[in-house]
């Protein structure tokens, strides 16, 4: 099973034009991933409101990875490409809940996603474990307050 398919898209309506391709293709969620979202939530803290990429001090990985974590659900952005972790990372984060295991996207939008799901301590050591439960239960969120979901199944 290959990642892509190929989509055959013409250029304009009237079909004459030259035909370019576009593909599908399937993600998979990894440990790169885990590693950005705790430093959005580190910088999150640290900062007190929805921050850029520079602020939340990325390595190369990171930084490219880090807009597909949108793609689980994980985070939002916001004006001025500002990000903030989503309620659904909250839950992730605090192990709660979980995400599908690959997301199937066509012109950066999620079409599918496949059977099964991932939880965050597939990705984590236990000392990284400790440091997201330290960070999810220390953070003050800004706009949306989702603290309570570590109350709530």
């Amino acid at each position: 099973m290959t990642n892509w398919q190929r989509i055959p898209v013409p250029c304009c309506s009237c079909g004459d034009c030259a035909i370019r391709v576009e593909f599908k293709q399937w993600h998979s969620f990894s440990r790169i991933h885990v590693t950005g979202l705790l430093k959005l939530v580190e910088a999150v803290r640290r900062v007190g409101a929805p921050t850029d990429r520079s602020e939340m001090h990325l390595r190369n990985g990171e930084y490219t990875n880090f807009a597909q974590m949108a793609w689980w659900g994980l985070i939002e952005s916001f004006t001025g490409n500002r990000w903030d972790l989503s309620e659904k990372g909250w839950r992730f984060l605090h192990g709660r809940g979980g995400i599908p295991r690959r997301v199937l996207t066509f012109r950066n939008r999620v079409i599918g996603e496949s059977i099964g799901l991932h939880f965050i301590h597939e990705f984590v050591d236990a000392e990284t474990w400790e440091k997201a439960q330290h960070l999810a239960n220390r953070i003050i969120p800004s706009g949306r307050d989702y603290r309570q979901l570590a109350l709530t199944v």
